[in-house]
């Protein structure tokens, strides 16, 4: 979605507001640190957020954007629109059914259930990436580290080996030079 000079954004976590201030995008609200393995809980309270700025009249389109986990190597940023929810494909009309207790009732439970599980599934799968960043992140720093032990430890092995041969240098003149007044 194209967003010109009406677009706000809402943030989760403190990396995402400052991302968005430094490109001059408008945070309108902030929802703090959300645990290491996000709770549906908080992925409800974040929907019922974004369920009354729709509502109200405060926002006429919901956008989702996270990053969505492909592999612990990849992860890509995703857009997806929440809100207004699009009917799906073929076989999703209605007509000549019989809803109880209403067609407006049902939909309204399923539109919530929708609205829960993808803010949910959008959190899981950031979250998801996070730790697959930070994990390939350590093992980089790891080898690296192993990488520089290795490397020290053929430094120390060298100095050890030429004090070791100058040493013997040493002694080798030195019996050399006993001879030698004998």
């Amino acid at each position: 979605a194209a967003c010109g000079t009406d677009c706000f954004v809402i943030v989760c976590g403190s990396w995402g507001q400052d991302v968005m201030e430094g490109g001059g995008m408008s945070v309108k609200k902030r929802f703090g640190e959300f645990g290491d393995v996000p709770s549906a809980a908080e992925a409800q309270e974040l929907t019922e957020y974004l369920k009354k700025l729709y509502l109200d009249g405060e926002a006429d389109e919901i956008v989702l954007v996270y990053q969505s986990f492909r592999s612990v190597l990849q992860q890509t940023p995703v857009s997806k629109t929440l809100l207004p929810v699009q009917p799906g494909g073929e076989g999703s009309g209605a007509a000549g059914r019989i809803f109880e207790p209403d067609r407006k009732t049902i939909l309204d439970k399923v539109v919530e259930l929708y609205l829960n599980n993808a803010v949910f599934a959008a959190m899981l799968e950031a979250r998801t990436g996070e730790h697959a960043a930070r994990m390939t992140s350590m093992t980089a720093a790891s080898d690296s580290t192993d990488e520089l032990i290795r490397s020290l430890r053929q430094d120390l092995n060298h100095a050890r080996q030429a004090a070791i041969t100058t040493e013997l240098s040493e002694i080798v003149s030195g019996a050399q030079a006993l001879d030698n007044i004998k």
